[in-house]
């Protein structure tokens, strides 16, 4: 409540299903119209995420969390679980698929799959998510397209899978600009 002015004025409110539903249903209600992105962060959160799908601008779950997202055996069925996940009411929804990339779909009727040439050696995969889901709302809001956009997202995951650490401590725009002229 002491920042639902920065939460309302805010370029894009990233929220992830750990936080309690009250907490997730405050934010949305003081982000009066800002951009809500969601990672489930599990399947245990999914089910939190579930409930507010409906007021949310995008969602990034990986295959087990689109399956608690949207009731369908998202593996065998990614194209129909994501389209459930947006019959909800998301706007868009971006499925991390690990090593196969992301499929992206949204209710304008864009849906696509992407996916960057495979890297040689992962050093750590903790943080990839999070890597991704920064490089899509940062490169989202900076106004890329969405094709470009999930690249981005996906550079940014390699980068953060290139590092030893947790978190890059080369993370940057360079290095992920990099990372999609030398994967694409």
């Amino acid at each position: 409540r002491k920042n639902a002015e920065l939460i309302a004025n805010a370029d894009a409110v990233i929220i992830d299903g750990c936080l309690a539903e009250e907490t997730i249903d405050e934010i949305l209600n003081v982000a009066d119209g800002a951009k809500v992105f969601a990672d489930p962060v599990s399947t245990a959160y999914a089910r939190t995420i579930a409930k507010f799908t409906n007021r949310l601008h995008l969602v990034k779950p990986n295959l087990m969390e689109l399956e608690v997202l949207s009731g369908i055996k998202a593996d065998a069925e990614i194209i129909a679980a994501a389209g459930a996940v947006l019959a909800r009411g998301t706007y868009a929804v971006a499925v991390s698929l690990g090593k196969r990339g992301c499929y992206y779909a949204d209710r304008g009727g864009e849906s696509f799959f992407a996916a960057l040439k495979p890297i040689d050696t992962m050093a750590n995969a903790t943080g990839a998510g999070d890597a991704f889901m920064a490089g899509l709302v940062s490169s989202i809001v900076r106004g890329m397209n969405m094709r470009c956009s999930v690249k981005y997202a996906l550079a940014a995951g390699i980068a953060a899978i290139m590092s030893e650490e947790t978190i890059n401590e080369k993370m940057s725009d360079a290095l992920i600009r990099n990372i999609i002229e030398k994967y694409s």
